[in-house]
């Protein structure tokens, strides 16, 4: 006699996460099946689902998605399961205005021969956070990057006159000595977020003062550099 098949609920632990700006946005998936067996088929079968997003991009607040699962057949019959759904739906929210100002900045350098001349370039802000038009970010990159900025702002120190410094604190209990180090675009296949990342990451690290900085070269931005503070 054929067993009864095992239920699964493939929605009840899902989450659904949101990037990109309000009317450009995208969704992802982050789900883990419950089961509390020990059959190695459903197990194997449970690692092998997918899930697809319809529709899933430009998205706005307020929008309808549809995630289904996806699934082998064979898989599915082998492991003797079926499932409470296989579909759902979910409204889109928490995305963000895409607000932003765009200013121009003006400044006079010297040129190689020794003259002088104004040199202009463009930035983007966003909710207070610059970033130069000739970094060239995605949208998500942009957003990625605005987080990162914010959250530095949230932990900068105040100095003993009370005045705000732009020196983080690493975070290592063991003293490290570390020396500035330069992080560069092209070592990360051109994403800025990602090298800002490893960047932060290599300074946060360490039990020093540090602040990242732009590295920039015939006026494009190229990396970034971790410096430390001298104690």
């Amino acid at each position: 006699m054929k067993e009864e098949p095992v239920e699964l609920d493939a929605f009840k632990n899902m989450k659904i996460h949101y990037s990109g700006w309000n009317h450009s946005g995208k969704a992802e998936v982050e789900n883990k099946i419950q089961y509390t067996g020990n059959d190695e088929t459903i197990i194997d079968f449970i690692d092998s689902i997918s899930y697809k997003i319809q529709p899933n991009k430009n998205l706005s607040n307020g929008d309808s998605i549809t995630v289904k699962v996806v699934y082998t057949k064979d898989l599915y019959k082998l492991a003797n399961v079926e499932f409470k759904s296989e579909q759902k739906k979910f409204k889109v929210h928490g995305l963000e205005e895409n607000e932003r100002e765009v200013i121009t900045n003006t400044e006079t350098v010297e040129t190689e021969e020794g003259n002088e001349e104004k040199k202009t370039t463009q930035s983007y802000v966003y909710d207070g956070v610059e970033i130069p038009v000739s970094w060239n970010l995605t949208e998500e990159e942009k957003q990625q990057y605005i987080a990162y900025m914010k959250g530095i702002q949230n932990d900068t120190q105040m100095d003993e006159s009370g005045v705000q410094e732009n020196w983080m604190q690493g975070e290592s209990e063991q003293v490290t000595k570390r020396k500035d180090a330069d992080f560069f675009v092209k070592d990360y296949l051109d994403n800025a977020v990602s090298c800002y990342e490893d960047a932060f990451a290599y300074g946060n690290t360490s039990s020093q003062k540090f602040k990242i900085e732009p590295i920039i070269e015939k006026e494009q931005m190229i990396g970034y550099r971790c410096i430390f503070k001298e104690e």
